[in-house]
């Protein structure tokens, strides 16, 4: 993360220039989602070593919603624009943008189509959200 926003720095000054309460919620909100990511990474790749055919993952993170690591990327990218919020609001408008992008026009529609005549996807996408998770 540091290395992600080190060109920041260097343009816009000294690290220390930015509150220590912004860097660290800014380092929380995006290892959050890099631990999210991770671990529905993980998941994904456990279950495709023993998965059969139309099989579909449903447990784990899966089971309170269908792309994880994409929300975990999200994520990830959302404390990246917190960090730069007090220098350029755009970085939210990208943000924002890469997440419609994710979520409506490439990886998700795509796979959503793949299984569009899969009787057992067809019930788990009638019960759990996309992209934002339901715990309740």
């Amino acid at each position: 993360m540091c290395i992600v926003a080190m060109p920041l720095w260097l343009l816009y000054g000294d690290i220390w220039e930015i509150p220590i309460w912004w860097i660290t919620v800014w380092m929380s909100i995006s290892f959050f989602g890099l631990l999210y990511e991770s671990r529905a990474d993980y998941e994904l790749s456990q279950f495709l070593k023993i998965k059969k055919p139309w099989d579909i993952l449903t447990g784990g993170l899966r089971k309170y919603h269908r792309y994880p690591q994409y929300f975990g990327e999200s994520v990830f990218w959302f404390g990246i624009s917190f960090l730069v919020a007090p220098i350029n609001l755009w970085a939210f408008i990208w943000w924002g943008l890469i997440t419609v992008l994710v979520c409506f026009v490439s990886w998700i529609a795509m796979s959503e189509r793949k299984y569009k005549d899969n009787k057992k996807y067809a019930h788990y996408r009638e019960h759990t959200l996309v992209f934002f998770p339901r715990y309740f």
